[in-house]
């Protein structure tokens, strides 16, 4: 479970001749979607075009260049490559640190979501990347937020966690959430809109 089973207050998610970069140097320019309650979107691209710079332009950690973004910070739930994760707290606390800084109380239930039930008094300090993913990854999807801005997030993740994250993500949609998730290499389960960042990429 990712949260309560009743449909998802959710006014989706869209952008409008969105331009990103870094630095003042603009990566992406008009990039445009439309997603409602339910949709899905894979964005897609060769390394440094721009991904997570997209990403954190929605998630209003970076400014947008040009364009408008329409998306309720209030709603959205980003899992990028830094998650604050403290090294000498255990999966648990670390949890509910995480947690606490969105007020939003810690259930055993979250714990299952993508299996950290029997890592959950070790620090994390101790975990593998694939565990220190998941442990960030269900920080993120448990906060009760109807937009998931998720960075490759199956990049780290074994075969059995890989299918409890598809399984989050198809229930969290089928609910009325938004899943919006960059990918180099794998598709995940369901039907999902398809943006390719290369058609953005500025000339260099």
């Amino acid at each position: 479970m990712t949260g309560n089973a009743a449909q998802i207050a959710n006014s989706g998610v869209r952008a409008t001749e969105m331009a990103c970069g870094r630095n003042g140097v603009v990566l992406l320019s008009g990039v445009s979607f439309n997603l409602e309650p339910g949709n899905g979107l894979l964005i897609r691209g060769p390394n440094g075009v721009g991904k997570t710079t997209l990403l954190e332009c929605l998630a209003g950690i970076r400014p947008l260049m040009a364009g408008r973004a329409e998306i309720e910070p209030e709603q959205v739930a980003h899992c990028g490559h830094r998650t604050p994760l403290k090294s000498e707290l255990t999966v648990r606390e670390n949890l509910e640190f995480l947690h606490g800084l969105f007020g939003v109380a810690t259930e055993e239930e979250h714990l299952q979501v993508l299996g950290l039930q029997e890592l959950s008094g070790r620090p994390a300090g101790q975990l593998s990347a694939g565990q220190r993913t998941r442990l960030s990854l269900t920080a993120t999807i448990t906060l009760g937020r109807a937009a998931w801005l998720l960075d490759e997030p199956f990049a780290l993740l074994d075969d059995v966690a890989r299918r409890k994250l598809d399984e989050c993500m198809l229930s969290h949609r089928g609910r009325g959430g938004i899943a919006i998730v960059t990918t180099n290499d794998r598709s995940p389960a369901g039907n999902w809109h398809d943006l390719d960042l290369s058609h953005f990429a500025s000339a260099s």
